[in-house]
């Protein structure tokens, strides 16, 4: 699950060549749009749509394209979630319509709450102070692909992970172990494990903090011109079971993952995110209860 790159988990629809004549149906496209659902390890070959995009505030996005799939491969998303929002490098993908048809710079921030609603704001101005360049990944991790394509998906160069100031360069299985090390200095005590999870405490030994649950923190140590680090720490590094068991919030991606290491929406809550696509960089603000405010009120 490691090497130098990390991808920030957002998945698209894909466009497919147009293969097929028009046909009778909902749309008269001859294109089609090939939704994922990771969860379900399902593609479906989907006509287009199109229809104008009203947000909750801002201006309103006409011929907005859009992709449908049945429900039965809706499982696995989130409660309540009704479908999947594109937001990778594609030219399909929200962000990329609204800043050419709206004249908006390609940039766009986004910011998960851990309950309620969070924010999708395009065309921002950055506010974030820490930032690191994103990179191509010259391989597509898209479950088709034409040979030579590169990934839609956002690329961060990871140089290394510490926990608790101890830097590591390989990761799970020595992540896991570095974290209960340093649960262990901390007098929290473990507890069996919990599938999917490794490495499992018990929640009356962990002390409260400002961001969370008192355990170690973990730092993602960010290459290119400008070395600096994305601290996650408590609610972000860990998983609550139940009222008697915690977990360390990172599952094994397995010997042959679809790329090295993933960051996905439980690490990015309550994080500030704003991807820059004018100057290729991200730029972060790690926990916003740090900073005492929330998603909402940013």
């Amino acid at each position: 699950m490691w090497s130098n790159r990390a991808a920030i988990n957002a998945v698209p629809p894909r466009a497919s060549a147009a293969t097929s004549p028009p046909r009778p149906g909902c749309t008269n496209d001859t294109c089609g749009a090939s939704p994922y659902n990771p969860f379900l390890d399902a593609l479906v070959t989907q006509g287009y749509a199109e229809d104008t995009f009203y947000p909750k505030t801002g201006a309103a996005l006409p011929d907005f394209s859009f992709s449908c799939m049945d429900n039965e491969y809706l499982t696995g998303l989130a409660a309540g979630a009704t479908g999947m929002l594109g937001l990778t490098k594609n030219q399909i993908s929200l962000h990329k319509q609204a800043s050419t048809k709206l004249k908006l710079a390609d940039t766009f921030s986004l910011c998960l709450p851990a309950s309620g609603a969070g924010k999708l704001a395009i065309g921002i101005k950055p506010k974030s102070v820490k930032s690191t360049q994103l990179i191509v990944n010259p391989v597509s991790t898209y479950p088709i692909h034409t040979e030579g394509d590169a990934s839609d998906e956002y690329f961060i160069e990871v140089k290394a992970i510490a926990v608790a100031r101890a830097v590591h360069n390989s990761i799970y299985k020595p992540l896991t172990r570095a974290f209960a090390k340093a649960a262990s200095d901390m007098r929290i005590k473990s507890a069996a494990a919990v599938a999917p999870f490794r490495a499992c405490f018990r929640s009356d030994s962990i002390a409260r903090m400002a961001a969370g649950p008192a355990v170690p923190e973990i730092e993602l140590v960010l290459g290119g011109k400008d070395t600096t680090t994305w601290r996650m720490r408590g609610a972000n590094v860990r998983v609550e079971i139940d009222r008697e068991t915690t977990c360390l919030g990172f599952v094994d991606g397995g010997s042959s993952p679809r790329t090295a290491v993933v960051i996905g929406a439980h690490q990015l809550e309550k994080n500030l995110l704003e991807f820059d696509l004018v100057s290729s960089r991200l730029r972060f603000s790690e926990n916003l209860l740090l900073m005492n405010t929330t998603c909402s009120k940013i």
